[in-house]
């Protein structure tokens, strides 16, 4: 057994030996947001210097963040963790987890905040690759059901060349202009599956905004009344009380939206049972951790079977009429802001198709 003194000192040492040779990156700072102390492996990652603010270290950022990890454990002297994105002082970027740890005085009072934080750099790297990855992947899955759906449209495109063409040569304007409406159907059909292929393929860059989610749909809504209103469906809007605005990117969930109601009215039309009154409603609720969007539909509904690969590939139940690219840019959507999508079908009687948001995503890329 150790006596207490013996302890003490060991401890002391020990304190310093961890302090100058941990792989982690340690700061001491103040309640000015003063830096006052730092181990090797910061300064060799961040800089050496002090008495000059964590964000200016941290951040290059003469502002303090938002949401100080620093600030919450002076205020209530708890650990707090999270994860950050910073600059090196070689000017590149750096992902790291971060955890405030409080020091306290003699009186029990927060004096000083420990930062340690450590580097995820290469780990956030991979995921990102991963995730490339796979969309890609999916990509190379889909080039035949692709190539096949080029090769409809463009014989879409031949038929209505020739109701043009012998519309002018045989001076017909309603067979003119029948031709006229194929050849812009299917040049708005290239134009959709060439955008819906970019956005899953590529990372674009992320605008979040805070969204109210009641009039988000509400746009959708106005946006497909008269589409739905000519196939003889009822579309509507219900948002529940108490249903939060959410940081989100905005045109992306507009995006993942659209996907869902057109998909909602496609199984609408293409229904057989021609005695149903047809309706669309997509409802807006609260959740305890964010929000959910449905999507619901009394349409046609999905086969057990097609349900098991429906979110999986670029699998679509709309055989020559769809690339199943809507769907899997809606999940990646989803997945983007720290959420979900999931549905329910029944054959025969609809569809419901959710999208599951948290309050606080952590970064929204799509």
């Amino acid at each position: 057994m150790l006596d207490r003194i013996t302890a003490l000192a060991m401890k002391e040492r020990l304190s310093t030996a961890l302090f100058d040779n941990s792989p982690c990156h340690i700061a001491v700072i103040d309640r000015n947001r003063q830096v006052v102390l730092t181990n090797p492996a910061f300064e060799r990652t961040f800089a050496n210097a002090t008495h000059t603010t964590c964000h200016q270290l941290y951040k290059d950022c003469d502002i303090p963040c938002d949401d100080c990890l620093v600030e919450h454990t002076f205020a209530d002297g708890i650990a707090h963790l999270s994860k950050e994105q910073g600059v090196t002082r070689c000017n590149k970027a750096i992902f790291y987890e971060a955890q405030a740890i409080p020091l306290l005085d003699e009186g029990g009072a927060v004096e000083h905040v420990v930062l340690i934080s450590t580097d995820t750099t290469r780990t956030v790297e991979l995921e990102q690759g991963l995730n490339q990855a796979e969309r890609l992947a999916n990509v190379g899955l889909s080039t035949a059901g692709l190539a096949h759906t080029i090769k409809n449209i463009l014989a879409g495109l031949e038929g209505g060349i020739y109701m043009v063409d012998t519309g002018i040569a045989k001076e017909e304007p309603q067979r003119l202009q029948s031709g006229w409406k194929m050849v812009q159907d299917y040049i708005h059909q290239v134009e959709s599956l060439v955008k819906n292929l970019l956005s899953y393929a590529r990372q674009s860059e992320s605008h979040p905004e805070s969204v109210d989610l009641g009039e988000l749909a509400d746009e959708i809504v106005a946006l497909y009344a008269s589409k739905a209103n000519m196939a003889g469906i009822a579309l509507s809007t219900h948002t529940e009380a108490g249903t939060p605005h959410l940081l989100l990117d905005r045109a992306a969930m507009h995006a993942a939206l659209a996907n869902l109601v057109t998909n909602a009215i496609d199984a609408c039309t293409w229904d057989p049972n021609l005695d149903k009154d047809h309706s669309i409603v997509i409802s807006i609720k609260p959740q305890d951790s964010g929000a959910r969007i449905e999507v619901a539909d009394n349409g046609t509904g999905i086969s057990a079977e097609n349900q098991q690969r429906l979110l999986v590939t670029t699998f679509t139940t709309k055989g020559m009429r769809g690339t199943g690219l809507g769907l899997l840019l809606t999940k990646k959507t989803a997945a983007a802001h720290g959420g979900a999508l999931s549905f329910e079908s029944r054959a025969g009687e609809g569809t419901t198709f959710r999208i599951d948001i948290p309050s606080t995503p952590h970064g929204v890329q799509t």
